[in-house]
């Protein structure tokens, strides 16, 4: 397909605005400036009003599949039909993006297919930046095991410091939260407790598109901590998108012409750097199926704020496309090859996920473990006054308290010298031990 010349911005309300993509010092116009498609220009307005009026594409609320199988097969041919014609200059564009959040969905169940297995998780995608593509994922792995988390600015949950301090903090800030109640209403209404992240067999992870990180690891902080869901079973994942992309390879031949067209239009190179373009462009917050939540009180609204259910119909006319080729019989899949899967290194006893480097990994384990120590810290003056009766009984509670804090300070020394191989060797080495640990400490305090 020939790519026209004009390729306009997409957007989910009534503006429309240029577009800059930059890359590698790459700067793509990806836009006409102050520029808005129009079916009157060559539909005429008489005839745009009735092809509205009769657009099937009115019976999508929250694009599903549900909604999807109740169209007619008239209905579905009328809309592949307008999908074809009516975006005019558009279609190549819209197309693309359609592909795109194909392509990336297929990466990220490739990778958790292998990683978990099929059906044993859900995602969480965070904030805005990934709901579309997780949302395109819905449609492959199952709508009920794909559960949006509107959590704007959970950034402000992460603490440069790991130390026992700063986890007061964060305990004392969600506590504190406003709308606490209303971010722990909305968890219960998606079924997500800490009694059935304890009964369950499947593993929740949390995902981002991210720049910093530190929004995903502010995410993962709050949810692990024991005032929201914990993380008793140590069934909860935070997994880069971007790296996760890193960890796939799509060779040439899988992709379309007019999507390779595009790679070396952007300078890719690689379907997975194009992905990554375009998140860093727009981070798809246009076409997100949540809403802003800059507060936790927010967060019930932000969850039905679907952006498409106001969205301009060309817009919308990609989901379909999304839904259309998702349930058709010749469906072709992409052939997607993990090419860093589940490892353990030599060296140590580090096991590293896909998403993860060793340095990565090393960092994520470290402060996974600093918080759970942080955590039974925090509650032990608590048990310590409350089951304390005798003498005898306070000595032990003060010795288990000692051993705790050597413990504490013995990881934080590994997570301040992050750099070093021999403490991560070490560390590694005794892992085990300090799990077994907390396993008997934790027993003690009950």
């Amino acid at each position: 397909m020939k790519i026209s010349s004009k390729i306009y911005p997409y957007r989910a309300g009534n503006n429309y605005t240029s577009t800059l993509v930059k890359s590698n010092c790459q700067t793509i116009n990806n836009s006409i400036s102050n520029t808005k498609p129009s079916f009157e220009g060559f539909l005429g307005k008489d005839l745009l009003i009735k092809s509205l009026r009769l657009n099937p594409i009115r019976h999508f609320e929250n694009f599903s599949l549900e909604e999807y199988r109740k169209l007619t097969t008239l209905e579905i041919n009328r809309l592949r039909y307008k999908y074809k014609t009516l975006l005019n200059d558009n279609f190549y564009f819209y197309n693309s993006i359609a592909d795109i959040h194909d392509y990336a969905a297929t990466c990220m169940q490739t990778v958790f297919d292998n990683r978990f297995g099929k059906g044993n998780y859900i995602v969480l995608p965070i904030g805005r930046s990934l709901s579309s593509i997780c949302k395109s994922l819905s449609y492959k792995i199952g709508e009920e095991n794909v559960i949006n988390l509107p959590l704007g600015n959970a950034r402000r949950f992460y603490n440069r410091t790991q130390n026992a301090l700063s986890y007061e903090t964060l305990y004392q800030q969600i506590s504190t939260a406003k709308g606490l109640e209303t971010f722990q209403e909305y968890l219960k209404s998606v079924n997500l407790t800490k009694e059935y992240l304890e009964n369950s067999k499947k593993n929740l992870i949390l995902t981002d598109y991210c720049y910093t990180g530190e929004s995903l690891k502010g995410a993962e902080a709050l949810i692990k901590s024991n005032l929201i869901l914990g993380n008793k079973k140590n069934n909860i994942f935070a997994v880069d998108f971007l790296n996760l992309l890193k960890a796939t390879k799509i060779e040439k031949n899988e992709i379309p012409e007019s999507i390779l067209e595009f790679i070396e239009k952007t300078n890719c190179r690689t379907l997975q750097k194009l992905i990554g373009l375009t998140l860093n462009a727009s981070k798809y917050k246009n076409f997100s199926f949540v809403g802003h939540s800059p507060t936790l009180a927010d967060t019930m609204r932000a969850a039905t704020a679907n952006r498409l259910k106001k969205a301009q119909p060309e817009t919308r006319l990609v989901w379909f496309k999304l839904l259309d080729k998702e349930m058709s019989p010749n469906k072709k899949v992409l052939q997607v090859e993990l090419i860093t899967p589940h490892t353990q290194t030599n060296y140590s006893k580090q096991k590293i996920e896909p998403w993860h480097n060793s340095k990565s990994q090393y960092e994520s384990d470290l402060r996974n473990d600093i918080q759970k120590i942080c955590e039974i810290m925090i509650n032990f003056d608590g048990n310590l006054s409350k089951h304390s009766q005798s003498q005898e009984q306070k000595q032990k509670y003060l010795l288990k308290k000692t051993e705790l804090y050597n413990l504490y300070n013995y990881i934080t020394d590994y997570y301040n010298e992050q750099s070093n191989a021999i403490f991560m060797t070490n560390y590694y080495a005794s892992r085990t031990q300090i799990h077994d640990f907390l396993e008997n400490i934790e027993k003690f305090l009950l």
